[in-house]
């Protein structure tokens, strides 16, 4: 007999919204009809396009969806705009959605089934690319090294689910960083907090592979201030092993050297 009545199951779906007109309709849509959803949280994030138009009207649409945005309309980025909905989350289980991308019907299936036994602070399952050629999971026994080792593009957001009680500081979105907050806060939870993977079902959702997919749009010195977080928070740590300290040290050195070499051509360009 389970903990909990998986009929309790309920999960706030945040959706960051910028440059997304054209998909954020389907990406709600995907979410809103599923039971397990209580409330889908569109953070508009002063997008260039007509985005916040179509915001309004899915919020006239559909009683589970409510609108956001940052104070005076400010552009602040998705770590930002996921923060914001965190804080505006009123159910006891949050998941992410980017505004390109879709859940399939089966997304909470899992969640629900071992919600049942309250076995799990965040769960981390499979996704898939548009085009079914890329399959976003973990191949690794610990999930912070696969994470580490393995880079970007391991483990899509939109197949992640996590407990509303724990994200609050510093388990939070790095707002600081431009690109890789999701890593970086994956990383943060798959070592203090109790994480379980269902890679071996079904994927729960889709990633959009287009040109103004914000991680395109990536600048070296981006690469180096995450490196430079992991370095700061990792290297050290009692709860890293030693071969996974090695392993941020060295990438760190690679990185700066690159960066060095970078600047030093430009200054004589």
């Amino acid at each position: 007999m389970g903990k909990y009545d998986i009929d309790q199951f309920r999960v706030s779906v945040i959706i960051p919204v910028y440059n997304a007109a054209k998909f954020v309709t389907k990406s709600v849509e995907s979410a809103v009809h599923l039971k397990e959803v209580g409330e889908i949280l569109l953070i508009e994030d002063n997008s260039p396009d007509n985005a916040l138009e179509i915001c309004l009207q899915l919020q006239k649409m559909y009683d589970k969806v409510r609108l956001f945005r940052h104070p005076n309309g400010e552009n602040r980025g998705a770590g930002a705009s996921r923060n914001l909905g965190i804080s505006y989350a009123q159910y006891d289980y949050i998941a992410f959605l980017d505004a390109d991308d879709w859940y399939l019907p089966n997304r909470f299936d899992y969640a629900r089934s071992v919600y049942s036994l309250d076995k799990f602070d965040v769960l981390m399952e499979k996704s898939i690319t548009d085009s079914s050629k890329y399959i976003y999971q973990l191949k690794d026994e610990s999930t912070f090294s696969a994470l580490l080792r393995m880079g970007r593009g391991t483990i899509a957001t939109n197949a992640i689910t996590i407990k509303r009680s724990i994200l609050k500081p510093p388990f939070l979105f790095n707002e600081d960083l431009r690109l890789n907050q999701d890593t970086d806060l994956w990383l943060k939870l798959s070592l203090y907090c109790n994480v379980i993977t269902n890679f071996n079902s079904d994927p729960v959702s889709v990633v959009r592979i287009h040109a103004n997919n914000r991680i395109t749009k990536s600048k070296f010195e981006d690469k180096y201030k995450f490196r430079h977080n992991l370095l700061r928070l990792y290297v050290f740590n009692r709860h890293v092993s030693f071969s996974n300290q090695l392993y941020i040290i060295k990438r760190f050195t690679v990185i700066a050297l690159a960066i060095n070499k970078y600047r030093i051509t430009k200054l004589f360009a």
